[in-house]
């Protein structure tokens, strides 16, 4: 069955396009906002260690050695999947992501806990000069 030329039909799939795209977007940002709250730093290099150790075995550590001067770099090899499959790869890739959000987000609550402090140190000295004065 051809789609038809309808305007409206065409109108129609352009919106609904739209929405499927500002759905999706929502979503990454729901689910960054509940990796920020929930998951800690020393968990998620623990899970990205774990993959790439399981891809250093598979793929060969030693692979540069066997096939002679290569210009790889490193960037080149976090690339490539070597011995991972397309769902670890993405797995992988996303607890990269989750890494930077959660270090992220760690920053700004130790910058508001700092913050927070100085307040409540200010409060305390103002408190204590009208108690003085």
């Amino acid at each position: 069955m051809a789609k038809s030329e309808n305007p409206l039909d065409v109108y129609r799939r352009q919106q609904r396009k739209k929405e499927l795209k500002k759905n999706k977007n929502a979503r990454i940002k729901a689910r960054d906002e509940k990796v920020a709250a929930t998951r800690a730093i020393d968990e998620v290099k623990a899970e990205i260690s774990l993959l790439e150790r399981k891809r250093d075995k598979l793929f060969g550590k030693s692979r540069g050695d066997k096939e002679g001067d290569n210009e790889g770099d490193d960037a080149d090899e976090d690339n490539k999947s070597g011995g991972l499959d397309s769902n670890e790869t993405k797995k992988l890739e996303r607890l990269r992501k989750e890494l930077k959000i959660v270090t992220a987000a760690s920053a700004r609550r130790k910058e508001l806990h700092e913050q927070a402090q100085r307040e409540q140190e200010l409060q305390l000295i103002a408190a204590q000069k009208t108690v003085e004065g």
